[in-house]
C-alpha cells in the first residue's frame, strides 16, 4: 500500500511538470481529433473504392474517392507536423526546466553531498534521470491520447459494419492486458537494478578518473580490473535482463496478434463466402480492427514504457530533496552593516565533527576585528580545513556560535557570507576556459582590472610568457598550468573580488621566495584594511601577521612569544 502511494505521488509530481505547457494542451487536442477523424474516413472511403468503383468497373468513382484519400493524407500528415512541432516545445522546456532545477539545486546542496559522491556520479545520473523522464513528454504521450480517440473511431467503425465480429476483437483486450501486465511488472524491477549498476560503476570509474596519478603510479589499473570486470559484468547481465523482457513481451503480444488475426480471417471469408460481406467490407473491418487492437497494445504496453521512467524519476526527485546548506540553520537576513563597531567574525565554545562522537574542534573561540591580519598555525590533520569550512558555512556547529558583524550565522544566509569573503586555497580549482576568464570569474571587471590584479599577485610575470597570453587556455582543472602558476591566478582572483575578508588556505604553497615576498607586500600593503586570515603550517608564512593562533587536539590557542 506505502509503494502504491509512494508510485502515485511521484506521477502526480510528473504530471504537474507537464501542465506548466498546458498552453499547448488545446493545440495538441485540436491535431489529436483531426487525425483521428481522418483515420476513421479513410476505411470508408477504401470501401467506396473496392465496392463501387472496382467491383462495379465504375473509373469516376475510383478517381473520385482516390483523390479523397490523398487529401485525407495530407490532412493527416500536416497535422501531425504541427503537432511534433508541440510536442517538441514541450519536450525541449520541461528537459530545460528539469536541468535548471537540478542546476540551481547544485547551488544550494550540502557540501558533504559533494564529498560523498564523484563528479562522474553526479553528472550521469542527472544526466540519465533527466533524458528518461523528459521522454514522457515524447511520441509516446501523443500515441496515448491518439491512440485512446482510434480506438473510440475503431469501435464505432466495427459496429457499423458487424458488432458480433466487434465483440470477439474485444475479449482479447483482457488477456493482452494481463501479458502485458506481467512483463511491466518485471521490468520495473530489471530497470532499476541496470540504474543501480550504472551508477555503482560510473560512481566507481569516476574515483578512479579522480585519482588517475595514483592509478599510474601504483599500477592500479591491473589490481582493479577484477573490479572493472566485476562491475562491467553486472551492468551487463541487467543490461541482457531488460533486453530480453522487450524480446519476451514482443513475442507473446505478437502471437496472440498474430492468432486475432487469423480469426478475423477466417470469419471475415466465411462471412464474405455467405455473401454477408462485401470485399471492401472486410477490408475496412480488417483496418477498424487494427484501430482497436494496436492501439490497445500500445496503451497496455503504456505501463511497461512508464516502468522505465519510474526509478529515474522517482531517484531524481530524491536528490531535488536532498538536504540543502544550512538546513534548519539557513537564514533570511541578506546583508548586514559591515561597518558596525563590532568584530568581523567571532566563534564561540564551537564543537564539531563529522562524525557523533569524534569531535575534530572542541570548544574553539576565535575574535578578529576589522583589518586584523591573523593566522591559524597546525599540524596537518588538525582540523585547519575543518574550521576554514565552518568560517565559509560549508559546515554547522553541533555546538557553538559563529557570528559575522555581530550577527550569528543562522541568521544569515550563507550566500551573503561567501561574498564578503576571498578564498585562496592550496589547490583552487580552474575552469575550462583563458586565463583571464578564471581571474575574472564573476565577470564584471574590465580588461585593465585584470591586468593590475595580475600584476599584484605576480601572475602577469608567466602570463606575459605565454603565446596567447591573457587568452591562453587553462584546461581541466588549469593543467597547462603549474601549481604556482593556479595560485598566482587565484590571488587575482581573490584582488578582483574585493571581499571584506581575505582567507589565504596554505595559499602560497606552491610559491618561491620571491612570489611569497610579492604576496606579503601586497597584504601589509594595500590590502591592509582587508581583514586577512592566514591558514598554513609554515612558520615562513608568518611576517606581517600580528596575531598567531595554534590549532591543536581540537583547540585554537594564541601563541605570545612563541615565533
Amino acid at each position: 500500500m506505502e509503494k502504491r502511494k509512494n508510485d502515485s505521488k511521484i506521477w502526480r509530481r510528473v504530471c504537474g511538470l507537464l501542465l506548466a505547457y498546458k498552453k499547448y494542451f488545446p493545440g495538441i487536442f485540436i491535431c489529436l481529433v483531426c487525425t483521428s477523424f481522418m483515420t476513421f474516413l479513410q476505411p470508408l472511403v477504401i470501401r467506396r473504392i473496392t465496392d463501387q468503383g472496382m467491383v462495379a468497373k465504375d473509373m469516376e468513382c475510383i478517381l473520385i474517392f482516390s483523390g479523397v484519400l490523398v487529401g485525407i493524407s495530407v490532412i493527416v500528415q500536416v497535422t501531425e507536423v504541427i503537432q511534433t512541432r508541440l510536442f517538441s516545445n514541450i519536450h525541449n522546456g520541461l528537459t530545460f526546466s528539469l536541468y535548471r532545477e537540478a542546476y540551481w539545486k547544485m547551488d544550494t546542496l550540502n557540501i558533504g553531498y559533494y564529498d560523498e559522491k564523484g563528479s562522474a556520479e553526479i553528472a550521469n545520473t542527472i544526466g540519465s534521470d533527466i533524458s528518461n523522464v523528459a521522454s514522457v513528454a515524447d511520441q509516446i504521450t501523443t500515441f496515448s491520447i491518439s491512440s485512446i480517440l482510434q480506438i473510440v473511431g475503431g469501435i464505432v467503425g466495427l459496429s457499423i459494419l458487424d458488432w458480433k465480429l466487434a465483440l470477439m476483437i474485444t475479449l482479447l483486450i483482457p488477456v493482452k492486458f494481463l501479458v502485458v501486465l506481467y512483463f511491466s511488472r518485471k521490468k520495473n524491477l530489471a530497470f532499476e537494478r541496470l540504474i543501480e549498476n550504472n551508477r555503482v560503476f560510473f560512481g566507481w570509474l569516476g574515483d578512479c578518473i579522480n585519482g588517475i596519478r595514483e592509478m599510474k603510479l601504483w599500477d592500479l589499473f591491473r589490481i582493479k580490473n577484477a573490479d572493472f570486470e566485476k562491475l562491467q559484468g553486472k551492468m551487463m547481465d541487467s543490461y541482457r535482463e531488460n533486453m530480453m523482457l522487450d524480446e519476451y513481451r514482443t513475442f507473446s503480444v505478437s502471437m496472440l496478434d498474430a492468432l486475432m488475426n487469423a480469426a478475423l480471417y477466417i470469419s471475415g471469408g466465411l462471412l464474405i463466402v455467405r455473401g454477408e460481406f462485401t470485399i471492401g467490407g472486410a477490408f475496412a473491418f480488417m483496418t477498424y480492427s487494427a484501430y482497436v487492437v494496436n492501439p490497445i497494445t500500445f496503451l497496455i504496453n503504456i505501463k511497461y514504457y512508464f516502468a522505465q521512467i519510474k526509478p529515474s524519476a522517482k531517484r531524481f526527485f530524491e536528490f531535488l530533496e536532498q538536504p540543502e546548506e544550512g538546513g534548519e540553520h539557513a537564514g533570511s537576513l541578506s546583508r548586514f552593516d559591515k561597518d558596525a563597531e563590532v568584530p568581523v567574525l567571532e566563534l564561540k565554545d564551537v564543537i564539531f565533527g563529522y562524525k557523533e562522537g569524534t569531535p575534530i574542534l572542541s570548544g574553539v573561540n576565535l575574535t578578529v576585528q576589522r583589518g586584523d591580519r591573523i593566522a591559524v598555525i597546525g599540524e596537518n590533520g588538525s582540523g585547519k580545513s575543518t574550521l576554514l569550512d565552518l568560517i565559509l558555512g560549508f559546515y554547522h556547529p553541533e555546538k557553538g556560535e559563529i557570528k559575522f558583524w555581530g550577527i550569528p550565522t543562522e541568521n544569515l544566509e550563507p550566500k551573503i557570507i561567501r561574498n564578503r569573503i576571498a578564498v585562496v586555497s592550496q589547490k583552487p580549482y580552474l575552469f575550462q576556459g583563458t586565463i583571464e576568464e578564471n581571474v575574472n570569474i564573476g565577470g564584471t571587471a574590465s580588461h585593465e582590472d585584470v591586468v593590475d590584479a595580475c600584476i599584484k599577485s605576480g601572475a602577469i610575470t608567466f602570463i606575459e610568457k605565454l603565446d596567447d597570453g591573457f587568452m591562453q587556455r587553462a584546461g581541466q582543472d588549469g593543467a597547462k598550468l603549474s601549481g604556482g602558476e593556479k595560485q598566482k591566478v587565484a590571488v587575482a582572483r581573490a584582488i578582483l573580488k574585493k571581499a571584506d575578508i581575505l582567507l589565504l588556505d596554505e595559499a602560497t604553497s606552491g610559491f618561491d621566495r620571491e612570489s611569497d615576498k610579492v604576496l606579503m607586500n601586497l597584504v601589509c600593503g594595500e590590502l591592509k584594511d582587508k581583514t586577512v586570515i592566514f591558514i598554513t603550517h609554515r612558520y615562513e608564512e608568518l611576517e606581517g601577521v600580528e596575531m598567531v593562533y595554534r590549532l591543536a587536539e581540537g583547540r585554537l590557542e594564541l601563541m605570545e612569544g612563541e615565533i
